[in-house]
């Protein structure tokens, strides 16, 4: 009985102890009972923020409840999302790729850097039908059933395997007309001939022809009327060769087309002209090497639907016209080093005349008179200008020019190397500069002072519309900080890199003579490498 008492007391003080330690938590519930509504608020104010952090920091679980049940399910299946590009509607798909393959991806590199290689391809595009064929099972059927993907092809420098696939290409091209190139620099070439051959089956279909080649068997056969649809031919045939059918018997068959609307003869006729040339309903002709004479100043008054004039090389002759001819529709003349410019410049009148383009040949003091009175007695407003391969003392003559202060679209293809002619074009507060109405401008080439070309385009940012340069940001980093402050004032700007001051032909992936050209040939016959010349750089 003692023992029992003692631990009945031993179990009081120990009770005593822990109240004493113990936290009393009725004040707290009370003050809880007491603010109900402000408590509510702080809890829902707390879950909302602790959902926006899950939400953004991505902290949401994810749901695997089934997962065990798709991994039942075999591969193939499972049915694929099908892309966005292949929901859109035919019409629409075949848009993006025509635009894709056929569309234009020159470069400022191109028009002074000729690249000799094999190649076979839609144009400039890198993209050919075969390349999106290869995307999928989808665009390959689509690709295959549109013929208008195959409808340009070019071939340049073909190898004896190469004929094969180009058959392919023309048997996928359906009905549809064609826009053929063929470039031959190996000759003999019996892989060009072959082509050649392929493409004269087609005749029917050319609608657009480029041939640089001395091949002849294959057109022996061409007669007039077998190109219905060909509306432009470009030639560069160097050596025809002997033979019971001249080059003029295929040229007359291209003449033959009643949709013929542009002539490039190059230099194949030498100076002669063909007398059954369909003038009247050129609109686009070119001439090299000839004379002003009174045969040409006869045949341009019949053109009378031409629209450009490109004279490439054109000779001055002893021949005066009594007076200058009158070309009512031509909007674009190009002069590509003639003998002199006031020699192309006295002998015509062009009233629709808005675009000129001025190449390689020294601009004198009656050139530019003999310019002032082409505008005078025209009446015409030029809004376009290219100057190419023009000194910069010629840059300077000719921008200074009261003829040209309507143009708003300048291109100079030149290597501008004097500061002046930056700052000429500089918009200055006394109103002095050159151009006034400039909206579109393209520099191919600039040694001059870094921060000359800044200076004027800022000078012009409100009214310029687009801007491209060749320049390198390393030697000029205050123009090329500008031209990127440029793009904020809605200026279209384009910089590319610094492009070769010569003009360039390159053979590309070593010599063009395969092995399986090279045993095609035989052993008594020795090829040999054409080089093209200046005027193969077709713009």
């Amino acid at each position: 009985m003692p023992q029992k008492m003692k631990q009945l007391a031993r179990k009081k003080r120990c009770t005593e102890q822990s109240d004493g330690y113990s936290v009393d938590w009725r004040p707290v519930i009370n003050f809880f009972e007491r603010n109900k509504p402000l408590v509510r608020r702080a809890y829902c104010q707390a879950h909302e923020i602790l959902q926006w952090c899950m939400w953004k920091h991505h902290f949401r679980p994810i749901d695997t409840s089934h997962t065990s049940e798709w991994l039942k399910v075999p591969p193939n299946f499972i049915p694929p999302l099908k892309p966005i590009i292949n929901r859109m509607p035919c019409e629409i798909l075949s848009m993006i790729f025509t635009f894709v393959v056929h569309g234009d991806s020159t470069t400022p590199k191109d028009r002074y850097t000729y690249e000799i290689q094999r190649k076979i391809s839609s144009g400039s595009s890198p993209t050919t039908p075969l390349t999106l064929s290869q995307v999928s099972r989808f665009w390959r059927s689509f690709v295959h059933n549109s013929p208008i993907l195959w409808s340009t092809l070019v071939v340049c420098a073909p190898a004896p395997r190469d004929v094969e696939y180009t058959a392919f290409w023309l048997s996928k091209s359906g009905t549809v007309p064609l826009n053929l190139t063929l470039e031959q620099y190996i000759s003999p070439d019996r892989a060009s001939d072959a082509i050649a051959q392929l493409f004269v089956t087609e005749a029917h279909r050319w609608k657009r022809i480029s041939f640089g080649l001395s091949v002849q068997s294959s057109f022996s056969n061409l007669r007039p009327h077998d190109v219905p649809l060909l509306e432009e031919f470009r030639l560069r045939i160097t050596h025809w060769g002997p033979g019971p059918h001249p080059i003029t018997q295929f040229i007359d068959a291209l003449h033959s087309s009643p949709n013929l609307k542009t002539i490039n003869w190059g230099k194949s006729l030498g100076s002669h002209i063909p007398t059954n040339t369909p003038w009247a309903q050129l609109v686009n002709l070119t001439l090299y090497r000839l004379d002003i004479s009174e045969l040409l100043l006869d045949a341009l008054p019949q053109c009378t639907s031409l629209k450009v004039l490109q004279l490439r090389r054109i000779r001055a002759a002893e021949y005066q016209a009594q007076q200058p001819i009158i070309l009512h529709r031509l909007e674009s003349l190009v002069c590509e080093r003639p003998e002199r410019f006031s020699g192309i410049f006295d002998c015509l009148t062009l009233p629709c005349l808005s675009d000129v383009e001025m190449t390689d040949t020294p601009f004198y003091e009656n050139d530019a008179r003999s310019l002032n009175d082409l505008v005078g007695r025209s009446g015409c407003r030029l809004t376009t200008l290219t100057l190419n391969s023009l000194a910069n003392d010629g840059l300077m003559a000719v921008l200074s020019h009261a003829a040209l202060q309507s143009v708003s679209s300048l291109t100079i293809m030149t290597c501008i190397k004097k500061d002046q002619v930056l700052v000429s074009l500089t918009k200055s507060p006394q109103g002095r500069y050159h151009l006034p109405n400039l909206r579109h401008i393209t520099l191919d080439g600039l040694k001059t002072s870094d921060g000359l070309l800044a200076a004027m385009a800022w000078s012009r940012r409100h009214e310029l519309l687009t801007l491209q340069v060749c320049i390198d940001g390393r030697q000029s980093p205050k123009d090329h900080m500008t031209l990127g402050w440029m793009r904020e004032h809605d200026v279209s700007v384009r910089i590319y890199e610094p492009v070769s001051q010569m003009r360039v032909f390159s053979l590309l992936g070593g010599s063009l003579f395969s092995s399986d050209s090279v045993a095609d040939l035989g052993d008594d016959v020795v090829p040999v490498i054409r080089f093209p010349d200046h005027e193969t750089l077709w713009s």
